[in-house]
């Protein structure tokens, strides 16, 4: 695995420390001798208003062309931004432009999620806004969306919503919204809904118009209960799917919890700790009883002669205690083992409350259609940042990265999805002193075949290869930096791009390598906020012509493909799309004996009939699982065909 250089180059203005200063040159230097085929290169800086303190950029397509992505994300100001696929400012939009809201000054802490909400073609910004170390009646929680046009311009209030939060803790302000919205198609009906979860205690599930789909009343003293009420703050942004394979999704999060009398629908509830919660996605409810037998809603551990221990004898593995810390590890699902069933991740505790026994600091994954643990691993430390997923070392199971947060040794530990044994280097240590421990992002960014780590940890970003070698870190550079790093080829290069939000606005960094397989190349993956790795996904390769197309005459296309899911792509369940106009033919079966599992890439050599027609045509194709639906990304490629076949003439000699 040849080492990632340090090298960084371009003008990242005046820091504000000499002492910082001082140590990037050291850093810079001592790192370029070791400088090999690539290098990391600033490329851009846009400003924002305030500090983009704890909002991870979005990677997304906002103006339809698939091949480029832009970058949305919000600041200390609460102002959200769009920036173009070179970083240039398109437009910022605030919660102050809806009536009532034109005095909210609230941060937004989130990383945004975007989506096509309504299918018109252009998309819908969802941001949740907390101050998270602010009470003041001019920051309040709140939860809004606003709509683009189909260039992913000019935004606007139309059709969107905004929404105050509820003031559980009596101070008079509505309580804050820090953990990232998700959309998803809760109940099945192809239609997108909204999850944003506060520390209001409700987990919110809304249609595009703002309305509530659930309808829940658990609590008589409650006029307000908009969604479902964990009786405790939530932190962390919900994950959906059907992890227990009875064909309806569910829904999963983590939350604080606290001994009741009444006021919240969790039973069981004996003690203060943490709650990781299972609901019915269409209609709000527990997944517990009976009636869903195998099912589950909440974890439990405690310590039990010194021991770890999981309560099994609650009603269909439903504990009869909840644990010590609280839940503030966003969960991911999937398939970690490669059972072809759903894996829950997450991590537990906040030192806070860490309990003196201090046994409850680990990384859980659950089987999903069994509610057992599949394994569970001690990081010593607490863990808030949402775990990240990729397949790094081309075996069939996923690993599993996440860090903990230590004052004064944190790491960043990586973990075999099918075993829970650590992978060869790991745990390493990152820079400690985060006030919120965030997210990796996994690509391989040089092309080279091999998957990077990339992080920031407490202004220090951090460059690791699939064996724990630390490539290349700087600090403070070019800003305070706190967030997740974004990476992807965001315009259509070939090269993989950097982006990083910071106290000084957003800064793009380019690595001279040719861009590979990104299964995870922002916070929760995508800009859906999803935290879920499909069982079927792709990222877009490179579509190249051999030969002159000539109109009326075949041509061979090379189009490619990675796997960036779960399941192993075979001819019996994948086939290509060719959804190009004219091209003939329109399905296009994989090679026998095809194998492509997860970090793996597809080439496939097509022969396609050119159309009769001169001009600029588009290639456009797709996968499709056989029998059912497209999914992953679309590969385009523009063909112009300048020259016509000439048709043969046919002579009949008469006598």
């Amino acid at each position: 695995m040849m080492s990632l250089s340090a090298r960084l180059s371009g003008q990242f203005g005046i820091l504000r420390k000499t002492a910082s200063w001082l140590l990037w040159v050291v850093l810079f230097f001592s790192s370029a001798a070791l400088a090999s085929d690539a290098v990391f290169t600033l490329i851009h800086q846009s400003p924002t208003g305030s500090w983009i303190k704890f909002s991870s950029p979005t990677l997304v397509d906002l103006d339809g062309n698939p091949l480029t992505l832009e970058i949305v994300v919000g600041d200390e100001s609460g102002t959200v931004y769009g920036f173009d696929s070179a970083g240039n400012p398109m437009w910022s939009f605030s919660i102050r432009s809806f009536p009532t809201f034109e005095g909210v000054q609230t941060a937004c802490q989130c990383s945004p999620a975007v989506a096509d909400l309504d299918g018109d073609g252009a998309k819908e910004v969802i941001v949740a806004l907390a101050s998270r170390d602010e009470h003041l009646p001019s920051k309040p929680g709140a939860i809004f969306m606003f709509r683009l046009d189909a260039a992913g311009r000019n935004p606007t209030t139309i059709g969107g919503f905004a929404r105050r939060t509820l003031d559980r803790d009596g101070d008079g302000i509505p309580d804050g919204a820090f953990a990232s919205p998700t959309v998803a198609d809760l109940n099945g009906d192809g239609q997108w809904e909204i999850l944003a979860t506060s520390w209001d205690e409700l987990c919110y599930a809304l249609r595009p118009d703002g309305s509530s789909l659930w309808n829940l009343d658990y609590d008589p003293t409650d006029d307000q209960e908009y969604g479902f009420k964990s009786g405790d703050t939530i932190w962390t942004t919900p994950a959906v799917g059907d992890i227990d394979l009875d064909g309806t999704n569910e829904v999963v999060f983590g939350c604080d919890a606290h001994l009741f009398a009444w006021g919240h629908q969790i039973p069981y509830q004996t003690k203060a700790g943490g709650l990781l919660v299972v609901l019915n996605a269409p209609t709000g409810l527990l997944e517990w009883g009976a009636s869903s037998a195998g099912k589950f809603f909440l974890e439990s551990y405690h310590a039990e002669g010194g021991d770890w221990y999981y309560n099994p004898q609650g009603e269909n593995h439903l504990p009869l205690v909840n644990p010590s810390e609280v839940l503030q590890s966003s969960p991911v699902l999937a398939d970690v083992d490669n059972d072809a069933k759903w894996e829950v991740v997450h991590g537990t505790g906040q030192t806070l409350f860490a309990p003196a026994d201090n046994l409850h600091n680990r990384i859980f994954c659950w089987n999903g259609e069994k509610a057992t643990v599949r394994w569970a691993v001690d990081t010593g430390a607490e863990v808030f940042a949402s775990p990240a997923l990729a397949n790094i070392d081309s075996d069939p199971d996923l690993e599993v990265f996440v860090r903990n947060f230590s004052e004064t040794d944190p790491k960043l530990f990586a973990i075999k999805g099918s075993t829970g044994l650590s992978v060869g280097g790991f745990p390493v240590s990152i820079q400690p002193g985060n006030p919120r421990s965030i997210s990796a992002a996994i690509g391989d960014v040089e092309g080279d075949g091999d998957m990077e780590i990339i992080l920031i940890s407490y202004g220090r970003l951090h460059v690791f290869s699939p064996n724990g070698h630390e490539e290349l870190h700087f600090d403070n550079a070019p800003g305070t930096m706190f967030t997740s790093p974004a990476i992807g080829d965001i315009d259509a290069d070939g090269h993989c791009e950097m982006v990083l939000g910071t106290d000084q606005g957003i800064y793009i960094y380019r690595c001279s390598g040719d861009v590979g397989v990104i299964p995870w190349g922002q916070y929760r993956r995508d800009a859906y906020k999803s935290g879920v790795v499909p069982l079927y996904d792709s990222a877009r390769g490179p579509v190249s012509l051999l030969g002159t197309p000539i109109g009326g005459e075949p041509v061979t296309v090379t189009v490619q493909f990675h796997n960036i899911g779960s399941a192993v792509w075979q001819p019996q369940t994948i086939e290509l799309l060719n959804l190009s106009t004219g091209w003939l033919p329109g399905v296009i079966a994989l090679p026998s004996g095809t194998s492509i599992a997860n970090g793996k890439i597809l080439n496939l050599t097509v022969s396609l009939q050119v159309p009769r027609q001169l001009g600029t045509h588009t290639l456009l194709f797709q996968l499709r699982q056989v029998g059912a639906n497209t999914f992953g990304a679309l590969a385009i490629q523009d063909i112009v065909v300048s020259e016509l076949t000439t048709q043969a003439t046919h002579w009949r000699s008469y006598r």
